[in-house]
Order: structure tokens, then sequence, then C-alpha cells
């Protein structure tokens, strides 16, 4: 069996999220946004304490990384709150593809002050990304 690559787990990571927001809006059927925000709080630190104990990851501090990886965390938490809302004024067939169209930030920003190259079609697909956010959210 080989093993497996990026893009294995970026679509294993894919399949997960549409299973997230799926149950997401699920939840929202019955409860208030803010409700499922801290229930769903809750399961990603049961999440992460089972991963830590059994990967027993190092905690070592190294300086700008670390803080890095604390605004990372906090960020993606943060994202949640405006998420959350969508999702319980919107459909889900709609919120769930705009709201995860969140990479084409990551390129500019990746591309503007990591001075990342993109190819020409990687270009044209940011492209199509953009448009997708208007023909879904216009529908």
């Amino acid at each position: 069996m080989t093993e497996m690559g990026w893009f294995q787990f970026s679509l294993f990571a894919m399949l997960i999220w549409g299973v997230w927001g799926f149950l997401g809006k699920i939840a929202l059927n019955n409860l208030d946004w803010k409700v499922v925000y801290i229930f769903g709080g809750i399961g990603q630190m049961i999440v992460y304490l089972i991963f830590f104990v059994t990967a027993r990851p190092s905690l070592t501090f190294s300086g700008n990384s670390t803080y890095y990886a604390l605004i990372f965390g906090a960020l993606g938490v943060l994202a949640n709150i405006p998420f959350y809302q969508a999702l319980s004024l919107g459909k889900a067939s709609i919120v769930l593809p705009v709201s995860n169209l969140y990479p084409i930030i990551t390129i500019i920003l990746a591309v503007a002050l990591l001075r990342e190259q993109l190819t020409l079609t990687q270009g044209v697909g940011i492209m199509f990304g953009m448009i997708a956010i208007v023909l879904i959210s216009t529908g």
C-alpha cells in the first residue's frame, strides 16, 4: 500500500469538511447558532485532547512561529462566528461553497507577501473561483 500524499489528505479533509458543514446545518434546524458554536467548540476540545494524548507532540516554543500558530488557531475559531450566523440564515448549499472559497484570500496573501508564483492555469482557476462566488450567491 502506498503512503498518502498531500492530494489524498486534501481530499480526505474536503470529505470531512463537507460532512461537517452538512451536520452544522442539521444542528441549526433546532438550535441557535450560538449554541451550535459552543457545542462545536466542545467537540473540538475533545478531539484536541485525544490527539494530544495519542500523538504526544512535544510543545516547543519557537519565537514568532509560535505566535503565528496561536493567531492561526484564534482566527480559525473566530471565523466560525460569522460562518454559523450565515449558515443559520442561509442555505447550506450556498453558504458552504461561498465561505469555503477562502483559499482565494490565502492565495492573494501568499503571492503578495510570500512572493509565491502562480501559473496562468492557476490564475484562471482563481478567477473561476471568484466568478463562482458571484454565481452561487446571486442565484
